[in-house]
């Protein structure tokens, strides 16, 4: 899970001086065009030597070179980070009072302070804020009576020694503190602190977690030349983002912009820093003093100040926003943890749409927005209700918590080719992002904002996804064949997939894809809510799904060949229109050659295959085609899945889901469509239409019917499908042993209100998933019929 003492920024600077200098070595517009450059680096400074991820840096040998005099130094050599080994995360700030030395899954900026004498060193961060220093040290804590490491105080001077497995490409150190103990790494405490210990056995786990590395700034930008195929997983580059965390007493957060039109004259009293017990409002950013926050007791903030977060109350029509600058072309994610009380299902209802969104942008030489490179995704929604219930849970700090966890959580992204002046980006010509968040007005006619309508974010994350892959990855389900994938011999590994696949929201929809998706790439892509069930069983008379429960980012959701029913609950989405331009016919770096419109070779270049996606399409970034496996899987003829699912001979045949990967009819001479010669009619077959489980008549009064699917969907086939007395009229569709025969299988399944993390949750819900008591208890409620612990009970 990713917890907030993992998120802090890596330089916390109130200028912005080192986000920018420091910048300059590094990055970043939705280009939509893969050109035909060298295929595999296309001239983005990729280097040739394989690093996969941070664990591949050596680090460096800490001496007065990597010094700094002060904070506001710009040489990258002279700002580093502590990377523990055994953790696998950055020294960093949070726990206790939301200032004591804990770990992070990003890079946190250190300065060393070289003390000439006594031959020691002082580690010095930017904590905003804090009054009472910035450096590491020990220090009494009055509030649990003991010595404690913290980020903010007076300094205790460091030594490093050399770690047993140090080597020349393994540069790791133990940090002994005033001679009272070793920095040591605590990555299964529950909120990921780091303390000063004794030195531990040399081999264990424990001696591992005081194994670091001091990396500098510099070598860490060597990540941003990973080739995409080497990388291991994306580059986190948050530090150029101030205050991505709304860290406690961080006066930086007055970096963070309010912006709209018509806003109150009050906008900044509907916008508060904390949690719902103790917060201050964006009035009150500069003030640090203990008496400038609402409902503040010294246990409250010792216990929760490292879940804080940044929330508004009754404000619509507003953009919460921050300007970023990044010097390197290629893909930027974008995350963040956040839901907003506007976006629920009744709300949803009510406004036509969400009105809550995460959004990322490129400026113009005026700052102004360019909407041709804009992408945004609806926020979590969460009922007003459920958002009031967590926030009291952790007293008051239920929702900082919550994302602390890593729920909740929303992605965009978008792909920078050149500046938008035309030219490559560059240190010396650099793009800027606009990241943020907004909620539009309420629409015409419809009800003002309520007083305590919720939107709450923490943990905004900027990550580098490696440059634009040439080609990179259609499936769209408008093509009739996917002959441009099997003829050509472009390497798809850690590619972006653009994905043109129309869901219905809060609906059951057919998916069938020719790779693997996991379970980060699936909410990511289509909510944190996004619900997925695989098939389980078929009947002669029955389709049964199980909804699969992941256990972490990284498994896989959604396999490759495979049918499954996904049930997202926004499908609202803007990205760029994308152009491949090239499918060359040879793999690696050899760009000669490529597909004509016939699907033969060519070197003319008036003779090219190309492909366009629309915009508003789907863009999921580190996905990988086996194209060896889709050659095994599909049937080329027919672009069928040969992985069929089959019951046991019944009274009334087999059952069989089949699934194409390919669109099943076009126009025909006179513009109609028509199914296209060999793909399969449906007909008498089955298939999901806005949720429902639909049969395709067979043969009704005499007339052949037929239906065509576009690509990435399923359909049941009932084989011996004839006339006969007491065949069964219907075939049912189940989902975790729940029948729906005639009305749909939302009443299980169906509330965008209910996340991924409430599967499960006890209570009693009525026919369209509203909670309508929190106990299992069925006494005195009325007639009608509910659902429990995933069964329909009638009340009669």
């Amino acid at each position: 899970m990713m917890s907030k003492s993992y998120l802090l920024s890596f330089a916390k600077t109130k200028g912005s001086i080192a986000a920018v200098a420091l910048a300059a070595i590094l990055m970043a517009a939705n280009a939509t065009v893969a050109s035909a450059q060298n295929k595999a680096t296309e001239d983005n400074g990729i280097e040739k030597k394989v690093i996969g991820g941070v664990d591949d840096l050596s680090g460096v040998d800490p001496s007065s070179a990597y010094c700094a005099n002060g904070t506001n130094v710009t040489d990258g050599n002279k700002i580093v980070c502590l990377y523990n080994v055994g953790a696998k995360k950055f020294l960093s700030i949070g726990g206790l009072w939301g200032t004591q030395a804990a770990l992070n899954v990003s890079p946190h900026s250190i300065y060393m302070y070289w003390n000439k004498n006594s031959k020691t060193y002082f580690l010095e961060s930017k904590v905003s804020g804090s009054s009472a220093g910035s450096y590491m040290g020990i220090i009494w804590d009055k509030f649990i009576k003991k010595k404690m490491l913290f980020m903010d105080r007076g300094g205790s001077k460091v030594t490093f020694e050399r770690g047993k497995d140090y080597t020349e490409k393994n540069k790791v150190y133990l940090v002994n503190i005033a001679d009272q103990g070793f920095l040591t790494a605590y990555p299964d405490d529950e909120k990921k602190i780091c303390n000063y210990a004794s030195k531990a056995t040399e081999g264990t786990q424990e001696y591992k977690n005081q194994e670091w590395k001091v990396i500098t700034k510099n070598e860490y930008y060597e990540l941003f030349k990973i080739t995409p195929a080497n990388m291991e997983s994306v580059v986190d580059a948050s530090f150029l983002i101030t205050c991505p965390d709304f860290r406690i007493n961080d006066t930086d957060a007055a970096k963070w912009t309010i912006g709209g039109k018509n806003l109150p004259n009050d906008v900044k009293s509907h916008v508060y820093f904390g949690d719902k017990k103790m917060y201050k409002t964006y009035d009150l950013i500069g003030n640090t003093k203990d008496d400038s926050w609402t409902g503040r007791t010294e246990p409250h903030h010792a216990d929760y100040g490292l879940y804080f977060y940044c929330y508004t109350k009754g404000l619509r029509g507003f953009t919460f926003y921050q300007d970023v600058k990044v010097h390197k072309a290629g893909w930027y994610l974008l995350r963040c943890n956040g839901f907003s009380t506007a976006n629920s299902s009744e709300n949803i209802t009510t406004n036509g749409k969400p009105l809550a969104n995460l959004f990322i942008t490129v400026l113009n030489a005026d700052s102004k927005p360019i909407k041709e490179k804009y992408s945004t995704a609806a926020f979590n929604g969460v009922s007003q209700k459920d958002a009031e219930a967590l926030g009291n849970t952790y007293e008051g700090a239920g929702i900082g918590r919550a994302f602390f966890e890593g729920k909740y959580e929303n992605q965009v992204q978008i792909c920078l080719d050149k500046a938008p002046n035309g030219n490559e980006i560059s240190n010396d010509n650099p793009v800027t992002l606009r990241i943020g968040f907004y909620v539009d007005p309420t629409p015409d006619g419809k009800p003002e904002v309520g007083d305590n309508e919720l939107t709450a974010a923490d943990e905004f994350k900027l990550l580098y996804a490696g440059p634009r892959r040439n080609p990179e990855l259609i499936l769209d389900e408008e093509s009739t064949d996917l002959r441009y994938l099997t003829e050509a011999k472009d390497e798809y590994k850690n590619s972006v997939l653009h994905l043109n696949r129309k869901l219905n929201d809060n609906m059951w929809n057919s998916l069938i894809l020719p790779v693997d998706l996991t379970w980060g790439q699936m909410k990511r892509t289509f909510g944190d809510a996004v619900k997925v069930a695989k098939l389980e069983a078929l009947t002669e008379n029955s389709v049964q799904f199980v909804t699969v429960e992941p256990d972490s980012d990284e498994q896989v959701m959604v396999k490759a060949f495979e049918p499954y029913i996904v049930y997202p609950p926004y499908t609202q989405v803007k990205s760029a229109p994308y152009t491949v331009e090239h499918f060359y016919t040879s793999k690696g770096e050899d760009n000669s050659e490529w597909l004509g419109k016939d699907y033969k070779p060519s070197k003319d270049e008036n003779n090219r295959l190309t492909k366009t996606l629309k915009a508003d399409h789907y863009d999921i970034t580190m996905v990988s085609l086996d194209r060896e496996k889709l050659t095994q899987h599909v049937n080329t003829d027919t672009w069928e899945s040969k992985i069929q699912f089959k019951t046991i001979d019944g009274n009334y045949g087999k059952m069989v889901c089949k699934g194409t990967m390919a669109k099943t009819y076009d126009k025909d001479e006179n513009g109609k469509n028509k199914i296209i010669s060999g793909r399969d009619d449906l007909n008498g077959d089955y298939f999901m239409y806005k949720g429902k489980l639909i049969q395709v008549p067979h043969n009704e009064n005499g007339k052949q019917y037929s239906y065509g699917l576009k690509a990435f969907r399923c359909w049941f086939e009932l084989t011996a499908n004839t006339p006969a007395e007491g065949k069964p009229s219907q075939v049912s569709l189940l989902i975790d042993g729940v029948e729906d025969s005639t009305t749909g299988i939302d009443d299980i399944h169906g509330s965008t209100d209910r996340t991924s993390y409430k599967r499960g949750i006890e209570g009693v819900f009525n026919i369209n998933g509203q909670m309508v008591r929190r106990s299992c208890s069925l006494e005195g409620l009325p007639q009608g019929m509910y659902v429990v612990n995933g069964k329909k009970i009638i009340i009669r």
